[in-house]
Order: structure tokens, then sequence, then C-alpha cells
């Protein structure tokens, strides 16, 4: 694929951030702009440390930005929060309380 052409599909993505809830009930935050391959890596061992060590169960958030940087801001942002504060966010996709970003 020529590089403006890959440059033009890096663009157009849509890129998400994620939670996982994993063995243990622990959370995992990550960004992907592919969900099902990132999930399959992640349930193969392929994916991130943390996903080696506690197995994800199911995907308990998802959350489409507009670009990468827009995804990696806010999953820095949201490891940054407690499991409590996680679970919240969790939870308010489904009472339609989105609250601040």
């Amino acid at each position: 694929m020529p590089i403006s052409a890959r440059l033009i599909y890096t663009r157009a993505m849509n890129w998400f951030v994620y939670i996982l809830r994993t063995q243990g009930e622990r959370l995992y935050v990550g960004v992907t702009p592919n969900l099902l391959k990132r999930w399959q890596a992640h349930t193969s061992g392929r994916g991130a440390k943390f996903t080696r060590a506690f197995a994800p169960i199911e995907v308990v958030y998802l959350e489409n930005c507009e670009s990468r940087s827009a995804a990696q801001i806010k999953e820095a942002r949201y490891k940054k929060l407690t499991t409590d504060q996680k679970w919240h966010r969790v939870l308010a996709q489904f009472e339609g309380d989105w609250g601040q970003n």
C-alpha cells in the first residue's frame, strides 16, 4: 500500500478506549482501532503482559474516539482512576450518565 494511502487509512480509522474485566475481578484499560483483533490477542496470550497474567473475561466498556492521540489521552486518564471509579464509568454507560470524559 502506498504511503499516502496508509496515511489516509490511518486517519480514517476510529480508535477505541476499552475496559476489560479480567480474572480476579481486575480491570484492564487499553486502546485499539480494532477491538476484535485486540480481544483475540488478549485471549490467546499475545496481548498485554497484564492480560497474560489475568485472563480477560469480557469487555465491559467501549468508547469511540476521533484519533489515536485522543484515545491514548483518555486511556491515561482512565488508568489513573481507582477500580471503583472505573466501575462507576462502566455502570454510567448503562444509566445514560456519561458525565465528564
